[in-house]
């Protein structure tokens, strides 16, 4: 066992781990894109960018809600695109 300093804690709240990619999926822009190497990473950006605007219930259609995103596999890994 080893005492380990300066290991920040993880966020806590509604968002939990999940907090960096929500604050990505804030910082987007539509058309903007960020490639992953790992598909379950691109998946929690790709479902944080769609819940940006949901207050815990639907205010909007699942066919046409506020924000959209897209993936595509490319060589290298997943490509997660904000479209909406």
């Amino acid at each position: 066992m080893q005492i380990e300093k300066n290991i920040p804690v993880p966020s806590k709240g509604r968002w939990g781990q999940l907090a960096t990619f929500k604050l990505m999926a804030e910082q987007m822009k539509i058309g903007d894109s960020v490639l992953f190497e790992n598909r379950t990473e691109a998946s929690k950006l790709y479902q944080a960018i769609r819940n940006l605007g949901s207050l815990g219930t639907l205010m909007y259609t699942k066919d046409n809600p506020p924000y959209d995103a897209t993936t595509r596999k490319e060589k290298n890994g997943t490509r997660v695109w904000r479209i909406k």
